[in-house]
């Protein structure tokens, strides 16, 4: 049973050295931009950010994402609650781009991971 023991370690050591380092972040950099970086980022991972928005200002969105990975983009008002609709919502792919016209005043960024993603996203008012 010793052997037992230590084939299992070695089996469990693998499985926990084979799993590659995952992470999400968000940041708001400045009232006009929000950055996200994910490596591996586990599939309904996410956060928040919060942009303002001045007049004649648009959101511009940029994507820099590996093949498989998907993010989700929803653009919403400043005061969310659980039943709030997205203002704007898109899924993010590979070197996606995209601007959305809004209202000047501050919005909240809320970004998921669709699936397993890896890559930067940047969004920034213009």
């Amino acid at each position: 049973s010793g052997a037992l023991v230590i084939i299992l370690a070695i089996t469990i050591a693998l499985i926990i050295f084979l799993t590659p380092e995952s992470t999400f972040k968000i940041a708001s950099k400045s009232s006009s931009e929000v950055v996200v970086t994910t490596k591996n980022a586990s599939k309904g991972s996410g956060g928040i950010g919060y942009i303002t928005l001045k007049d004649d200002q648009k959101i511009k969105i940029e994507t820099n994402l590996e093949d498989e990975s998907v993010l989700k983009v929803e653009i919403l008002p400043e005061k969310i609650t659980q039943n709030t609709k997205a203002l704007k919502e898109k899924d993010f792919t590979k070197t996606a781009k995209a601007e959305y016209e809004l209202a000047a005043g501050n919005y909240t960024i809320k970004v998921t991971a669709k699936n397993k993603a890896t890559g930067s996203l940047n969004i920034q008012t213009q």
